[in-house]
């Protein structure tokens, strides 16, 4: 009864000043007007002119539409807008072409004394929406309580993120602190959630942090040997904040290299602990050593499935970048030598390096930690 008192209020605490720090940085992020930046204009599409165009430069289709705002300041307002295609006509990947009842994000350049309107984005929050509650009536199911436990996590992670981390970065804290604060509050809420505030979770958590801290050190060694300059087609336009805040691109790399990781070390570090702890359970009597063994043996096996999934998933992300260089028959040298692939692979190595880190490291917490309650039993 104890435990589960102590665990309620470590848990009540730790929400009350996670909301609270939320809260705070919110204010100071609108006091300094961090986020400046006009509503978006939504518009339904009400009429299609007939005909196709073609653009001079990208050579492909060009429709003629006609918008209705739908909301905002302009709302019933009706304007001829532009919406450049991103494929010619005919070829299978034309699926952004507009069709009447479309609702559409619109730009509205009024510099002129003919206000001209082009079409900046399709509205897709529904298909996400119905995407992300399939998402969650699945964990619900599956999980039942563990997996309400889960959600709970993944939604403190998302406000860590958008609420506390890019408004600190923007402000000019440093991107490093930031992820190392963003770790290490979501491995212990995560684990203290789905496992309580025990032994396992102690060990998980300093064998992820582990892992974590050792994937920042490999990525910022060899980040800086391989000379990366952190600026790509993403990150160029930082340069550009209205803010005026100078961001260290380089920090933001490798920010970016250890919250990535984050979520792979978790996992191993969760497994080893909860596999040692009913190897403990089954065997009462083990010593410490041979605790110690075991976890080695089990990341072993652990270690060949996260470290593909890892290294996969770096590839999975860089697909397209590959095959248009391989299209232009570049060489495998001149390909890893690219920067964004570049990025890529130290990321994926780095990220690899560190769940190895785990292993051990969890195993051994994971030792002494059961071993002790032989003693104390004693």
């Amino acid at each position: 009864m104890t435990n589960v008192k102590w665990r309620s209020v470590f848990i009540y605490c730790f929400f009350s000043f996670l909301i609270l720090t939320n809260f705070i940085v919110a204010s100071e992020v609108d006091e300094e007007n961090i986020f400046q930046k006009e509503p978006a204009v939504i518009t339904k599409i009400i009429g299609i002119y007939d005909g196709e165009e073609t653009d001079e430069i990208s050579s492909g289709k060009v429709q003629r539409i006609v918008v209705k705002i739908t909301k905002g300041a302009k709302k019933g307002k009706e304007y001829e807008a532009t919406h450049n295609l991103m494929t010619n006509t005919g070829t299978v990947f034309a699926f952004d072409e507009l069709k009447v009842g479309d609702k559409v994000y619109v730009t509205i350049d009024e510099r002129t004394d003919t206000p001209e309107v082009f079409v900046s984005g399709i509205q897709r929050q529904l298909s996400l929406l119905l995407l992300v509650i399939l998402f969650l009536a699945l964990v619900l199911i599956i999980g039942k309580m563990k997996g309400l436990k889960t959600i709970i996590s993944i939604l403190v992670t998302i406000i860590l993120v958008f609420g506390y981390a890019f408004p600190q970065i923007i402000k000019g804290t440093s991107p490093i602190l930031v992820s190392i604060i963003i770790c290490a509050i979501s491995t212990v809420t995560t684990f203290t959630l789905i496992s309580g505030f025990n032994k396992k979770t102690v060990a998980a958590i300093i064998g992820n942090l582990g892992g974590v801290v050792l994937t920042g050190i490999i990525a910022m060694i060899f980040g800086r040997f391989g000379r990366l300059s952190g600026v790509n087609e993403e990150t160029m336009f930082l340069a550009f904040l209205p803010q005026g805040t100078n961001l260290d691109l380089i920090e933001i790399l490798l920010a970016g290299i250890i919250i990535g990781a984050l979520g792979a070390c978790m996992d191993v570090a969760m497994s080893i602990a909860s596999a040692l702890e009913e190897l403990k359970k089954e065997n009462p009597k083990i010593t410490k050593n041979a605790l110690f063994k075991s976890g080695l043996n089990i990341g072993k096996d652990v270690m060949g499935t996260m470290t593909n999934t890892l290294i996969l998933a770096y590839v999975g992300s860089s697909i397209g970048v590959l095959i248009l260089y391989m299209a232009y028959n570049m060489s495998t040298v001149e390909i890893i030598n690219v920067e964004a692939l570049t990025e890529a692979i130290i990321r994926s190595i780095s990220g690899s390096i560190g769940i190895i880190g785990v292993i051990p490291l969890t195993a051994f917490i994971s030792s002494i930690l059961y071993s002790k309650s032989n003693q104390d039993e004693e």
